[in-house]
């Protein structure tokens, strides 16, 4: 997917739907001359800034004063990898087997392991290059044993100080719960130490799970087979809006293979007020104006209460 540059512009913190109907709202409630306020407007640019919500995703305003919808982060242009089959999206699952193209030590850390590798059952070689990683098919239909539906498609043999990477979108800033799907052995039936952490990047780490991570596993477990999976809820971890290289870290494992990591949004983060840069041609379009203060008492004029904003409510309804 193409990625929009994010210098060169004013940044507004709302969509251009919403910008256009706050502005014709206001507009028409002058138009009408019925605006019923004690409040003495000089300046109604002021007020519409003051109305402007900010959205999930921002606008940039270019020269011309048209509207681009923008990721408030994006991927680094430094990043040489690139999505297996387009960016993944958050809420949603990440599947082990989808990480980016771009080999060794860009998409993927392997550490070389001195036992027999069977063939992987999907992505033998990109440009040219041996996949490392072991890709497994692991349904009980092909795999005896195995607790996963046909389909199921794993990366096993797992070792510490490996990594995956994926490219992927979060739509919706919020709280998530990461839920892993793994599988670890113990021959001699002893628990078996997992430690993993998910880190969201730009891609421009040489190794990304140097950085702080979050939503990980540290716990002891075994899941009694090779290809016997559970699930197993990470951290919860606030994600904001934007475009990520997210790092799938096996920190500190043994035996270990996962199938995947799943997203759910538990809570989206809450819209905030914020200074906002209008585009010229609106702030012009729009008259100054002065309302006379009302003669009545003041005890008697509308206010805003903790029943709501009713003057600036009663305006925009």
């Amino acid at each position: 997917s193409k990625r929009l540059p994010t210098h060169n512009h004013l940044l507004l913190s709302a969509s251009p739907t919403l910008i256009s109907n706050r502005f014709s709202s206001l507009k028409s409630l002058l138009d009408a001359s019925t605006m019923k306020s004690s409040i003495r407007v000089r300046n109604l640019s002021l007020l519409a800034v003051g109305l402007m919500m900010v959205n999930s995703s921002e606008v940039a305003i270019d020269p011309s004063g048209s509207f681009t919808v923008v990721r408030k982060t994006v991927i680094s242009d430094l990043y040489q990898g690139q999505p297996y089959e387009g960016l993944i999206e958050i809420p949603g699952f990440v599947e082990a087997e989808y990480f980016d193209i771009g080999g060794q030590d860009v998409a993927y850390n392997n550490i070389e392991a001195n036992v027999p590798m069977p063939d992987n059952v999907i992505r033998f070689e990109e440009n040219g290059e041996e996949i490392k990683l072991q890709i497994n098919d692991v349904a009980a239909s092909t795999s005896p044993g195995s607790s996963e539906e046909d389909g199921a498609i794993a990366i096993g043999m797992g070792m510490s100080g490996e990594w995956m990477r994926y490219s992927v979108f979060v739509p919706v800033s919020g709280k998530y719960l990461p839920t892993w799907r793994i599988a670890t052995f113990d021959g001699n039936d002893g628990p078996a130490y997992v430690g993993v952490k998910l880190v969201f990047g730009n891609g421009e780490e040489a190794n990304p799970c140097e950085g702080e991570g979050g939503g990980g596993l540290n716990m002891e477990v075994n899941t009694m087979g090779w290809k016997v999976f559970e699930s197993f809820d990470g951290e919860e971890i606030d994600i904001a809006e934007g475009d990520y290289v997210l790092a799938i870290c096996l920190d500190d494992i043994m035996n270990f293979e996962i199938n995947y990591v799943s997203f759910e949004l538990i809570e989206a983060a809450m819209p905030s007020m914020e200074a906002t840069v209008m585009p010229t041609d609106l702030i012009t379009s729009i008259p100054t104006v002065a309302t006379e203060m009302p003669t009545e008492p003041l005890n008697s004029m509308s206010t805003v209460s903790s029943s709501g904003a009713s003057t600036l409510g009663s305006m925009m309804n």
